[in-house]
């Protein structure tokens, strides 16, 4: 098997600052779901044309400073309106809705960090009725700690005009009663959905495990999916050009420009013009994708996350 092959970063800049100058994009709306005050995947020069929802009480406003448009919504989202239980554990990226399950996590490296300082009540709410169906959003970003499926149904309206969903899932129950990726996968396979890539976070019980080579059991991983017509539907509607630009803008700041030419040929259908464009553009940067530094796409974990 060949090494799998990556595209560098500043040739998804190009890009995408070549598709900005086309004006073959506009704002791009995207969701970060669970932010817990960290700067966001995007790069720098990209941040001017996002609009940027954040749901976290964790948040340094600053870090967020350089976008078109940011709004921090400081509330915790679910699959409903209500009050509910929160594990504050003692990393704080830990913490959860769901309790730790220390059966699971006590096998592991670093199970302390799992430990719960507090249990505090906290008021959630649905992304639907925080988000204006009229921002017609295209990317939403969730890491949750095990609350994802929460969150998706909390949003099935807003998901409706969303073209690509990146969420972390769990493969081993680490948190008591949450759901695990099978279960998360097959809601948003039916809300038609399909995963694109996933990449491996492994875990495992020896203090001296090199994470290096990801030995381990698969513990999480994070799955970029897909809205299935974009990739498979040679019938777009003409309404789709402007999310169809936007998906390819976002597979290529992600770096999967592979995938995004399978969108530009089902946009082909309906605005040649505009797919010939893009395809021009990234075509140009194929010839630069670089072997994967870690050889395959999984993610170690070095005790943080």
């Amino acid at each position: 098997m060949g090494a799998i092959k990556f595209l560098p970063l500043k040739y998804r800049r190009a890009i995408c600052e070549a598709m900005l100058k086309k004006d073959l994009v506009s704002t791009v709306e995207i969701i970060d779901v669970g932010s817990f005050n960290r700067a966001s995947f995007l790069t720098q020069s990209l941040k001017k044309t996002v609009s940027l929802h954040t749901f976290d009480i964790n948040l340094d406003e600053n870090d967020f400073s350089d976008y078109r448009e940011h709004h921090h919504h400081r509330v915790l989202v679910g699959a409903s309106k209500c009050k509910k239980n929160f594990f504050l554990t003692k990393k704080r990226e830990c913490s959860s809705f769901y309790k730790p399950n220390f059966e699971t996590i006590k096998h592991y490296r670093h199970p302390e960090r799992f430990d719960i300082d507090e249990v505090i009540q906290i008021d959630t709410d649905m992304l639907d009725n925080l988000i204006d169906i009229e921002n017609n959003i295209d990317f939403v970003k969730i890491d949750t700690q095990g609350a994802e499926l929460d969150v998706l149904k909390g949003g099935e309206k807003t998901l409706l005009n969303v073209t690509a969903v990146q969420i972390e899932l769990s493969f081993l129950d680490i948190y008591s009663s949450a759901p695990l990726y099978f279960d998360v996968l097959k809601y948003l396979d039916d809300l038609g959905f399909m995963v694109v890539d996933t990449g491996v976070v492994s875990w495992n019980t020896s203090d001296k495990g090199n994470a290096k080579y990801h030995d381990g059991v698969a513990a999480f991983g994070d799955f970029l999916l897909v809205k299935r017509k974009f990739l498979t539907d040679s019938l777009l509607e003409q309404s789709s050009v402007r999310k169809s630009c936007h998906l390819i803008f976002i597979l290529v700041m992600l770096g999967y420009p592979l995938v995004a030419l399978d969108v530009v040929n089902s946009l082909s259908s309906i605005a040649p013009k505009t797919a010939a464009a893009i395809k021009k553009i990234v075509l140009q940067s194929i010839p630069n994708m670089a072997p994967h530094p870690f050889g395959r796409k999984v993610k170690p974990d070095y005790g943080d996350f």
